[in-house]
């Protein structure tokens, strides 16, 4: 029945104007609690690079001890890669969900309980991220500003698939609900975490110094991209709260 009444929203032609949470304030919150809980978030970060390595390790000891010739034939070849790289896209696409999950509950529920709860969402998870991609191709096709309006509309539909486990496109409909009327706020906040996301590279490329590149990926990689996973998932909260 909620689910019923939700949808029904979704196509409303009503709009209910309400406050945004302010920049200034996704931020600070975002830091606090990556603060608070940077250990959790960044292992659920590296896991996934975890088990590429240990893929790349097996795969190496597979070719020593079997002989090179074993991937001689692309048949072999495309079967191996297929073997190899399907357990890392579902991890990859397990741990999202588990740092969307850890956001949600403010960082107190542990890795286990996390990966538990998310494994069901994995191929609704899938799904949803074709869809969403199939959808910003053909926006970004038709003269860009389309790409642009879907980008706003769809931007919380992966949060709501995970925190109110609708269906892809039920979290889809759903997200542009949030979005309404918010346009150019929702714009204007996305903007300042992706300029703040752009330093590192264009520090990089101002420097051209190895040490430092590196030191700027891990800091983009461990630092920013869990903080910007926080604000968003803020601002998905206060585009809710107001809607």
């Amino acid at each position: 029945m909620a689910e019923d009444s939700m949808e029904s929203a979704s196509v409303d032609t009503s709009v209910k104007q309400g406050p945004l949470p302010g920049p200034g304030a996704l931020l600070s919150q975002s830091w606090q609690l990556f603060k608070a809980h940077w250990l959790l978030f960044d292992w659920l970060i590296l896991l996934p690079v975890i088990l590429l390595l240990a893929l790349v390790g097996v795969m190496l000891v597979v070719a020593l001890t079997l002989g090179t010739e074993v991937f001689g034939s692309s048949t072999t070849s495309i079967a191996v890669l297929i073997i190899f790289s399907v357990p890392a896209v579902i991890v990859s696409f397990l741990t999202q969900i588990a740092l969307v999950k850890a956001i949600q509950h403010e960082g107190a529920v542990g890795t286990k309980q996390l990966l538990r709860e998310s494994w069901p969402l994995v191929w609704r998870f899938f799904l949803l991220n074709l869809l969403v991609a199939l959808t910003m191709i053909v926006g970004f096709i038709l003269f860009v500003i389309p790409g642009i309006i879907f980008s706003v509309w769809f931007m919380f539909s992966i949060y709501i698939l995970v925190v109110e486990g609708t269906s892809g496109t039920a979290a889809m409909r759903r997200s542009k609900f949030y979005a309404r009327g918010k346009f150019w706020g929702l714009i204007g906040r996305a903007l300042v975490v992706i300029l703040i996301a752009m330093i590192p590279s264009i520090l990089v490329s101002a420097f051209e110094n190895e040490t430092l590149a590196i030191l700027l990926q891990l800091l983009s990689v461990f630092v920013i991209s869990p903080v910007s996973a926080i604000y968003f998932f803020k601002l998905y909260q206060g585009a809710k709260a107001s809607s």
